[in-house]
């Protein structure tokens, strides 16, 4: 029998896939997770990913502006871009 060894980054995608098909706080607690098994891994985008994801779903700019700069560090353009747009959008309607 072959056993699989669960990574972080592994069990993030886990539950960004249960979140996906989830809704109302079971998808909040599942992106949670993922943020939280990613946070014990080098895998830098995807925390960038998650943090975005949740920032959105929650309309939080401190893990928005965490995505943000996670982002900016692994060099992924497309996603800081996604994640200025978000913050600005979820910064302007705070006021």
């Amino acid at each position: 029998m072959v056993r699989w060894k669960v990574t972080p980054r592994r069990a993030s995608r886990q539950r960004n896939a249960s979140a996906e098909v989830s809704s109302g706080e079971a998808r909040l607690a599942y992106l949670r997770e993922s943020v939280a098994c990613l946070e014990r891994s080098p895998a830098a985008y995807e925390l960038a990913c998650a943090l975005v994801t949740l920032g959105t779903e929650l309309h939080d700019p401190a893990h928005l502006r965490r995505g943000l700069e996670t982002a900016e560090r692994c060099g992924a353009d497309g996603l800081a871009t996604t994640a200025r747009t978000e913050l600005a959008a979820t910064e302007g309607a705070a006021l």
